[in-house]
Order: structure tokens, then C-alpha cells, then sequence
């Protein structure tokens, strides 16, 4: 007969797939990250976990390879729902690894039963969080103080790293600026895209706003002082009381008398700052030698205009001595004093006039004989070699005259166009340089090709050639001319009545 028998009988269930995960976006739960996308808030990693089998037994993260820490229901669960803080304390593109775990366990076959310590099925996922928290730079050029318009301003933008290597740099997304009255709050921005432009006068606020893709946000205001610059409306010109001191003049060209030893001259100023003082300082610079030059510093109050007259005392000496002969540029500064102080300069080195010093005679002319033909020379001026300036010479006057033996002439002086046949007779040349100073030279043409000596010959019944000397133009020779009949002729006195 049989014993008795006992049966047991064991049920195992078998789960051999990792649970399910799935990850709540930001537009399901404002508290969770965003992955793989620029933010600058540290959220949390939310996520849900479904294991119908065995049930979820827990989480673990890890961030850029290191524990992270985790979670562990308290009881069997088919789904769960765990959050994970992101960390405040790191930036740049950070490297999440999410593991959960269902509570499936290994079978130990041999006493038929499981391992406890066994760790279940497991679903792991990586997740990317980019983290930005660092706001944009914005760079300004320094423009303290008054500035001339159009004043032009530039702005860097740049998203730099919080820290060499943190690759928290998300980018630039928007640069925007705005320009104010001052004080005023901005209301409309406009794009920036490589420099903006203030054309009118006045007192500004400008601001900067540059925003990155993480969302952060920086403003910048920067305050300007921005000046209408004064504008030359008038040219250099001498006063009416002053104009005899003048020889010549073109334009803003002015050669003086050899008699004037300063000039006042006046310009004028257009400045629509009324309550502005000008100052001009006027450098006269010798264009031969830039070491020879004379300073003049003037004020001009306001006067409540726009339009200024600025009269200037030029003085052509220096330390009690004339300047040398030579081409001069009058060079201005002029600068705008504020109420307060402030001086902003608007005009550096600007030229406004040329004045020509000429005192002493030209280059003597050169007369010579050559092939049966007269040709007259006339050198250039060997005292400064700005006074050859072509436009200079141009205004000079080369003429000659000849009185022939046999009689007959010119008959008083012509210009000089070029040789002239040779004949016996006299011929004398004079040259008259720009400020009315001259030279002459004279010779007497004995045969064809010889040239006589000097002084020139007498002519008969008293009529005598006269070989003027050189002078300077504050210089004047009385020429007389006696006949044999009548005597002097008186009329030569006339001009000084």
C-alpha cells in the first residue's frame, strides 16, 4: 500500500521586460527641464515609470558619470512618478543617465526559490540639460564728455562662459537698442546691426539690450552729451580798416605790404549752441620751415547769435623780429567752451588762409646775347622756395624795354614773350614779384652776339638812358629828365598832389 503523500504546488512569474519610461515635457508640467534646449533655470527631470508585471522597484540617476542619488517606493506600484532635482550648482550641456528598475527577481534554481539581492529588468536613458544662467556682455566705447555729432556708437555683444571650459555659452539671440531724451524711459527698440548714428545736438540716454537663447538678459544704458559742431560759414577776410595793409588778395590768398607787420582779419562761425564761447587759437606756420610760426589765442564771448564773427590780430613778427620771407598757412583750432567749462574741439589744424611775406627784391633778370638774338632770364626767388609756387609766380610781371642807338624802341616797358633780335641798342629788364618789389638789370648790345659792360651809354641832346636799381616795394625812385630846351619836365610831380 502507499504512504501518505503530500503536494505543493509553485506558481513563478516571469518578467523579462524593463519597465517603461516616459518623460514629462515642460508643456505638461512648467516644473519639468528641458532636454537638449537652452534654459537658465534648474527644473527638475520628471518622469514616469509603468512596469504591469513586477512592478517599478526603483530609479537611480547619474550626472556626467557620477551618482547623482535616486528613489525607492515604499511599496509595489505598477506605475510611478518621480522627480529629480536638476543642479543648481553646474552649467553648460550636462549628461543625465536615468536607470529604473521593476522588481523582478533571478531565479536560484538550485533551492528553488529567487536571489533577494537581485536587481530587476532595467531601462536606462540618457538625457541631455543645457544650462545657461550667465547674461549676454554688452561693450560700450567710453564716450564721457562732449561729443561731436554725428556721433557714431558702437556695441559688442558676446555670450562669454561663466568660467574658462563651462561651456554655458548658449549664443546671442537678440541685440536691441534705443535712443532717449534723457531721463526718459525707452519705448521702442529697434534691432541692432552694426552701429547706430546721433545727428542733432543734445543730451541722450541710449540703451542696449542683448537676450541669449537660454533666455537671459542684459540692459546697458549709456548717457551722451552730443554737440552740434561749429561750422566755418565765412571766409578769412581783413577788416575794412585793416585792407591797406594788404598788396594782393584771391580768395583767402593774401600778400601783404612790405609796410604791414600785423593785419586783423575776421571769419565767420556758425555754431547753433548760442551760449557757447569760442576759442580759436591760430598757428601762422611757414610752410619752408615748419620751426618758424607765431601763436594767437582769442576768446569770443556769446553773443546770443548763431552766426559769430571771430576777428583775429595777425601778427607777422615774432619775439620783435619780421617774420622771413616765405608762403605762410593759417592754421586753426577752434573750440567750443560750455556753460560749466566743458571745452569741445571742433576744428584741429584747419586751414583757413594763406598770407605771402614778401620784402625783399626778386632775383635779379639775366640778359644774354646768342646767335644774333636777346634772351632775358628770370630766376626763381632763392629766399624761400614756397615763393615759387607756380601760382605765384604766374601773378608776377617780367618786362623790358629797349632804347636802339639809331633810335626808336619799345617805347616804355612790355611784357617779356621771349627772344628778341639783337640790335645795337640798350635793354633793360624788370622783374616785379608778387608784392611789388622789383629788380632790373640793363645792358647795352654793342654788336649782334657781344653784350656791352654797364653802366649804359649816354645818348645824345641830353636824352640819357637810366638803368634803375633794385627796391622793395615800400621804395620809390623819382626818375628825372632834363631836355636840352625845356629843362626838367615838372610834370612827373603830379601824382603826389
Amino acid at each position: 500500500s502507499s504512504g501518505n503523500t503530500a503536494e505543493h504546488t509553485f506558481y513563478q512569474t516571469l518578467d523579462s521586460d524593463a519597465p517603461g519610461m516616459y518623460f514629462i515635457p515642460e508643456t505638461e508640467n512648467p516644473n519639468s527641464t528641458k532636454y537638449s534646449a537652452w534654459q537658465n533655470i534648474s527644473r527638475k527631470i520628471i518622469l514616469r515609470a509603468d512596469d504591469n508585471t513586477a512592478g517599478i522597484g526603483s530609479m537611480d540617476v547619474k550626472l556626467n558619470g557620477a551618482s547623482d542619488g535616486g528613489e525607492t517606493p515604499g511599496s509595489i506600484q505598477p506605475s510611478c512618478l518621480f522627480a529629480h532635482d536638476v543642479t543648481n550648482t553646474k552649467t553648460g550641456k550636462l549628461r543625465y543617465s536615468i536607470s529604473v528598475y521593476d522588481r523582478a527577481k533571478e531565479l536560484d534554481r538550485t533551492n528553488n526559490t529567487v536571489k533577494a539581492n537581485s536587481q530587476g529588468n532595467v531601462n536606462t536613458q540618457v538625457k541631455e540639460v543645457w544650462l545657461d544662467k550667465k547674461a549676454p556682455d554688452i561693450q560700450v566705447s567710453d564716450l564721457s564728455g562732449w561729443q561731436n555729432a554725428p556721433l557714431d556708437i558702437n556695441a559688442v555683444f558676446a555670450d562669454n562662459e561663466s568660467s574658462p571650459g563651462a561651456g554655458d555659452n548658449s549664443g546671442i539671440r537678440e541685440k536691441l537698442y534705443t535712443v532717449c531724451e534723457k531721463d526718459a524711459q525707452p519705448q521702442i527698440w529697434e534691432t541692432y546691426s552694426g552701429g547706430i548714428t546721433i545727428s542733432e545736438g543734445g543730451v541722450y540716454d541710449v540703451y542696449f539690450k542683448a537676450s541669449d537663447n537660454a533666455g537671459n538678459t542684459r540692459q546697458e544704458k549709456l548717457t551722451v552729451k552730443v554737440n552740434n559742431p561749429s561750422v566755418i560759414s565765412g571766409a578769412m577776410k581783413p577788416l575794412d580798416s585793416y585792407r591797406h595793409t594788404i598788396y594782393y588778395s584771391s580768395g583767402t590768398l593774401f600778400v601783404i605790404k612790405t609796410t604791414a607787420y600785423n593785419t586783423k582779419f575776421s571769419y565767420e562761425l556758425y555754431d547753433k549752441d548760442r551760449d557757447d564761447e569760442i576759442k580759436t587759437e591760430i598757428c601762422l606756420k611757414n610752410r619752408d620751415d615748419e620751426s618758424v610760426f607765431t601763436n594767437i589765442s582769442v576768446q569770443t564771448p556769446p553773443d546770443g547769435s548763431e552766426q559769430r564773427e571771430i576777428v583775429l590780430d595777425l601778427q607777422y613778427t615774432k619775439d620783435g623780429a619780421a617774420l622771413p620771407d616765405g608762403v605762410y598757412d593759417v592754421l586753426a583750432d577752434i573750440t567750443e567752451v560750455k556753460q560749466g567749462g566743458r571745452e569741445v574741439k571742433t576744428h584741429v589744424g584747419e586751414t583757413i588762409g594763406t598770407i605771402v611775406i614778401k620784402r625783399s627784391a626778386p632775383p635779379s633778370p639775366v640778359i644774354s646775347v646768342s646767335d644774333g638774338f636777346i634772351e632775358i632770364a628770370y630766376p626763381e626767388e632763392t629766399m624761400a622756395q614756397s615763393l615759387n609756387l607756380p601760382e605765384l609766380l604766374s601773378l608776377c610781371k617780367r618786362q623790358y624795354k629797349t632804347v636802339k642807338d639809331a633810335g626808336g624802341g619799345t617805347n616804355g616797358y612790355i611784357p617779356y614773350a621771349g627772344k628778341v633780335a639783337a640790335e645795337k641798342m640798350t635793354v633793360t629788364a624788370v622783374y616785379t614779384d608778387i608784392a611789388g618789389n622789383s629788380s632790373t638789370a640793363s645792358r647795352h648790345i654793342i654788336a649782334a652776339d657781344t653784350p656791352g659792360g654797364t653802366p649804359t651809354e649816354a645818348g645824345e641832346d641830353g636824352e640819357s638812358v637810366v638803368a634803375e636799381e633794385s627796391r622793395a616795394a615800400n621804395v620809390y625812385y623819382i626818375g628825372t629828365r632834363r631836355t636840352a630846351n625845356s629843362g626838367i619836365n615838372t610834370d612827373i610831380f603830379k601824382f603826389i598832389q
